[in-house]
C-alpha cells in the first residue's frame, strides 16, 4: 500500500472533488448574478474539498508513522528484555465515519485528531534515534556479512519532496508501510523466510508496493538509474550513501537479488528465458523494511557522484569499480564547498 494511498485506514475516507464546472457567458453576455454565484460555490466547494483530503493525508502519514516507530521500538527493545517479541498485526483499516456529521465538523474533528496524533510524535522520533545511536555504539565485531563480499558502500536514489523515499528523521521505509511487521532473525534475509518468489518478483518486476527496499552497490549503476529518471536538476534528485556495517548493527537484512533469486531456485531473465526474474543483478540489493536514518551516512547530488567516477576512471558501464567512503566524503566536503 503506498504511503500516498488515501484508503480508508484508521477510519479516514477523502472526500470527491468536485469537477470544475463553471457557468460562461454566452455570446459576449455577462454573468448573471445567480451564475456568478453558482461559480463562487463551485470553487468554495473544490477548495474545502481540497484542503480536507490534504488535511486528511497528513493525518494519515502521522498516523503511519506512529504505528512505524511503535512496531520498531517493539522490535529494538524486545532483545535488550532478554525476548524476542514479535509485533501484533495492526488492523489500520476499519470504518469510523459518522454520516451525520457535516463536512465542516468532520474537517474539524480530524484537526483535533492530528493535533493528538503529534503530542508525542517528537518525543517518540528522538526515542527511536536514541535506540539506534546506542545500537551502532556497541561496534560492529560481532557482526556477520550476509556475503562474502558485501561492499562498504550501497547507495540509494531518492527525491527529498516524495513522502513515500525518504523521511529525514526515519530514512527509508518499504512502500508497504506501516502494513509490514518487524521480523527477529539473527541470519541474513536470505535465510529469515521473509522472502519468497512472489515477494522478490513483486518487487523487481511490477512496480507494486513491497516490504522490501532497493540499494545498489555500483556507482555507475546507480548514475543510470537516475539518468533514467530524466533531468535531476530541476527534480533536486540525491544519492544516499548507505553504510552496511551500520544497517547489521541496526539489524536490519539484506542480501543481494542474485542470492535471493539462486536460494529460491528462480532464474534470471535471459533472451532465451522469458520467464526469468527480470531486473535483478548482481549490483542490485534488497533491504527489508527499513533502512534507519542513522544507517545514512550522507547524501549527494548525481553531479557529484559523476564528477567522482570520473575522478577515479570509473566508466558508465563499470558495475563491478567501487568508491570507498573516504573518497565519497570528499566529494561531499567538495560539494559543500561549493
Amino acid at each position: 500500500m503506498s504511503r500516498n494511498d488515501l484508503s480508508e485506514r484508521y477510519g479516514l475516507r477523502p472526500i470527491p472533488v468536485p469537477a470544475r464546472h463553471r457557468k460562461i457567458g454566452f455570446r459576449g453576455k455577462s454573468l448573471t448574478d445567480e451564475q456568478i454565484k453558482y461559480n463562487d460555490e463551485v470553487e468554495r466547494r473544490i477548495e474545502f474539498a481540497e484542503e480536507y483530503n490534504k488535511l486528511l493525508q497528513k493525518l494519515v502519514h502521522t498516523l503511519d508513522d506512529k504505528v512505524f516507530i511503535a512496531n520498531t521500538l517493539w522490535l529494538m527493545t524486545s532483545p535488550t528484555i532478554g525476548e524476542e517479541l514479535h509485533s501484533p498485526r495492526n488492523n489500520l483499516v476499519y470504518d469510523n465515519a459518522d454520516d451525520r456529521l457535516s463536512l465542516s465538523e468532520k474537517k474539524r474533528k480530524i484537526e483535533i485528531r492530528l493535533a493528538d496524533a503529534g503530542l508525542t510524535l517528537p518525543t517518540d522520533l528522538e526515542i527511536l534515534k536514541r535506540l539506534n545511536t546506542a545500537l551502532l555504539g556497541q561496534g560492529f565485531y560481532e557482526l556477520h556479512s550476509p556475503e562474502l563480499d558485501t561492499p562498504s558502500v550501497f547507495y540509494r536514489a531518492f527525491r527529498p519532496s516524495c513522502y513515500t523515499r525518504y523521511d529525514a528523521n526515519l530514512g527509508f521505509r518499504s512502500s508497504r508501510q506501516p502494513l509490514t511487521i518487524p521480523c527477529h532473525h539473527k541470519g541474513t534475509l536470505c535465510d529469515s523466510l521473509l522472502v519468497n518468489e512472489d515477494v522478490l518478483r513483486t518487487h523487481c518486476e511490477r512496480s507494486q508496493p513491497s516490504d522490501l527496499i532497493a540499494m545498489s552497490d555500483s556507482p555507475a549503476r546507480i548514475l543510470r538509474i537516475v539518468a533514467r529518471w530524466g533531468s535531476s536538476y530541476e527534480r533536486g534528485d540525491m544519492i544516499a550513501v548507505i553504510n552496511p556495517s551500520k544497517l547489521l548493527a541496526s539489524k536490519v537484512l539484506f542480501n543481494r537479488t542474485t542470492t535471493l533469486a539462486e536460494e529460491l531456485r528462480v532464474d534470471l531473465w535471459a533472451k532465451d528465458r522469458a520467464t526469468g526474474l527480470q531486473w535483478a543483478n548482481k549490483n542490485y540489493w534488497v533491504a527489508y523494511r527499513w533502512i534507519p536514518a542513522e544507517c545514512i551516512e550522507f547524501c549527494i547530488s548525481p553531479t557529484s557522484l559523476t564528477r567522482a567516477c570520473e575522478t577515479h576512471k570509473i566508466g558508465r558501464y563499470d558495475y563491478a569499480k567501487r568508491l570507498s567512503l573516504e573518497e565519497l566524503l570528499s566529494v561531499k566536503m567538495e560539494q559543500l564547498s561549493v
